[in-house]
């Protein structure tokens, strides 16, 4: 894009409101997708989302190559001015580009509710929530994000109208509520120490030695401790595997997966805005008690929602770990995992969506979906750590990192992290196993779920063909980029987190 000289550049204006048109266009189509319904016009209800987030999409990649040639930088706050809060970096833009394209592609189409406006309306703010979360520039709007997108994600899951659906939510709703109250704690008493609006910049350039005075310790413990609730970090973990049970294995997606690991991005730059706190070492723990917590919740389970759930946390508190470490190669491996998990997680919930039942419904699929077998055996052998597929180098890379840190813990956090690793191989190939059942074993009736639903076992064409290009996507990563090169820390995190 070198022909694009300083005179075709957009003005500073013009950048940062096409920045707001594109965070804020799914709002106004939520706001707008009931009226054509109600009017008659079902056709042009339906097609109102996807072309808003389409657009979205397409402004979102714009700014993404421009964002290297623009003099000024770009910033979404709710604080007054841009240069409160820290500017929009390349890994912002391409996470929201990932939640944007996301919810495009698990677009619910109107199927499986009466009044599919009402649905649309909700994944519409659901995508304005994760896509704002993923630029948010200061404490404060992160937060109203945060709230913006659990209020979405929970709307969608009951409105199934289903007995366990509302007994989920309300679960769920304990453990988000204490988050928020400890955050709206955390931000009163940090507005008060610092006499800001709490823009990342402004925080930057607070006076360390602020940091280190015990009330305001407290606030940044209160504040991280309640985002990790707000996601289902220890001692939430329970809730997540009944969410994701009685969701739809896309909505699981997005209201777990891929909102929890944006959030962990926004912690991870806390933790950097904070780092003379002391707040790491803290956070270290929760990583470590999330990782064993979710490993044991793994292992007892008994459908594949709620695997897929336990093993996602699994994969978070590695993702903590390794930004907890503090230093430039924690956050490479980091922000690596994030990206692993997110390709993963994307193919496994599809699957997700028709692989509800019992884990013994899927025996013997390997005959009947073979290339879907195939994709899903190189997903779960990355993610189990099995070399040489990227997931063994990127776990390797965080025990050598682990190794070197110097740490009190460092043993305690060693040998935790492959007790749960162990844990959750175990269960991954035990699942893998069973795919590869005999037919006539297949067949056999379960005492515990005598019912045998063959429209389950197979997923729509569209979570099939996510599947194998995921599968395809990380052996491609295995054979180009094994063991990781520099180019990712480049493109993801130089301009980032540092």
């Amino acid at each position: 894009m070198n022909w694009l000289t300083a005179d075709l550049l957009p003005s500073p204006e013009f950048a940062q409101r096409l920045l707001l048109v594109a965070v804020l266009l799914p709002l106004f189509a939520a706001l707008l997708v009931q009226l054509p319904a109600r009017l008659g016009a079902h056709s042009l209800a339906r097609l109102l989302g996807p072309l808003a987030l389409g657009s979205q999409s397409v402004l979102l990649l714009l700014l993404w190559l421009l964002l290297p040639l623009l003099p000024w930088p770009l910033a979404l706050a709710l604080t007054p001015t841009a240069a409160t809060v820290a500017p929009i970096d390349r890994l912002a833009l391409l996470l929201a580009m990932v939640a944007s394209a996301a919810v495009l592609v698990f677009w619910s189409r109107g199927l499986d509710h009466p009044e599919p406006s009402r649905r649309d309306a909700w994944m519409l703010l659901l995508a304005t929530g994760l896509v704002g979360l993923s630029l948010a520039g200061d404490v404060i709007t992160l937060y109203c994000l945060v709230e913006l997108t659990t209020l979405a994600g929970l709307a969608l899951i009951t409105l199934r109208g289903h007995t366990r659906s509302l007994i989920a939510m309300l679960r769920a709703l304990i453990p988000s509520a204490l988050g928020s109250l400890l955050i709206v704690t955390a931000i009163a008493i940090l507005v008060h120490e610092t006499q800001t609006l709490l823009g990342f910049s402004q925080l930057a350039a607070v006076d360390d030695s602020l940091w280190s005075e015990p009330l305001a310790r407290t606030a940044i413990a209160l504040l991280l401790f309640g985002l990790a609730l707000k996601v289902g970090m220890f001692p939430a973990t329970a809730w997540v595997g009944e969410l994701c049970a009685v969701a739809s294995g896309r909505i699981g997606f997005l209201v777990y997966a891929l909102f929890a690991q944006l959030v962990l991005v926004m912690i991870a730059r806390l933790m950097v805005i904070f780092s003379a706190s002391g707040i790491a070492q803290p956070m270290l723990v929760l990583a470590l008690l999330t990782l064993l917590a979710s490993a044991l919740a793994a292992s007892r389970a008994r459908d594949f929602p709620r695997l897929l759930a336990y093993s996602g946390g699994i994969q978070l508190g590695l993702i903590l770990l390794a930004f907890a470490l503090g230093d430039t190669a924690g956050s490479f491996i980091g922000v690596a995992l994030l990206m692993h998990h997110l390709l993963i997680e994307l193919a496994l919930f599809a699957l997700a969506n028709r692989w509800n039942g019992s884990l013994r419904r899927l025996n013997g699929l390997a005959t009947r979906l073979p290339w879907v077998t195939a994709a899903l055996v190189v997903l779960v052998l990355s993610l189990i750590a099995i070399p040489p597929l990227p997931g063994f180098w990127l776990r390797l890379a965080l025990i050598v990192t682990l190794t070197d840190s110097g740490l009190m813990i460092t043993p305690l956090l060693i040998v935790g992290v492959l007790i749960a690793l162990m844990i959750e191989s175990i269960v991954w190939l035990s699942l893998l196993r069973r795919l590869f059942v005999p037919a006539q074993l297949a067949t056999l009736p379960d005492p515990l779920d005598p019912c045998v639903y063959p429209e389950l076992q197979h997923p729509k064409a569209i979570d099939a063909a996510l599947t194998v290009f995921a599968g395809l996507a990380v052996l491609g990563l295995m054979l180009t980029f094994s063991p990781p090169t520099p180019w990712i820390e480049h493109l993801l995190v130089e301009r980032a987190l540092w």
